[in-house]
């Protein structure tokens, strides 16, 4: 019985793993549907997955007043840990690259590939 209670857990981490290679499938159909290259496409999608953790920094705004950020807050655990709790005094506006950079290339690609085409 002891058991059973670990079959939900290993299903969401099979999920984990497998929801990635799914959705990788996805995005290579659709890149190839736009007439791309498949080696092409396999880059662009793992730039995408890879760039999604990488946020360029565009400018920073100072503020008069401190703004207290608790890093738990996104799991419904603020206040648990005061000592993990930091003060800001600016906001950083970034750029992420896997969500941003990338996609905005590959339309300005494609809109120049139909101009072409029209042309």
């Amino acid at each position: 019985m002891r058991v059973l209670c670990w079959i939900p857990l290993l299903f969401f981490l099979v999920l984990l793993v497998l929801l990635p290679l799914v959705f990788s499938q996805f995005f290579t159909t659709a890149l190839i549907k736009l007439k791309l290259d498949p080696p092409t496409t396999l880059l662009i999608v793992i730039g995408i997955f890879l760039g999604s953790a990488i946020n360029i920094p565009v400018k920073r705004i100072s503020r008069e007043e401190s703004v207290p950020v608790d890093p738990l807050a996104v799991f419904g655990l603020q206040g648990w840990w005061p000592s993990l709790q930091r003060v800001h005094r600016e906001t950083i506006i970034a750029v992420n690259v896997g969500g941003c950079l990338i996609p905005v290339t590959l339309a300005i690609y494609e809109t120049a590939h139909v101009a072409a085409y029209l042309a």
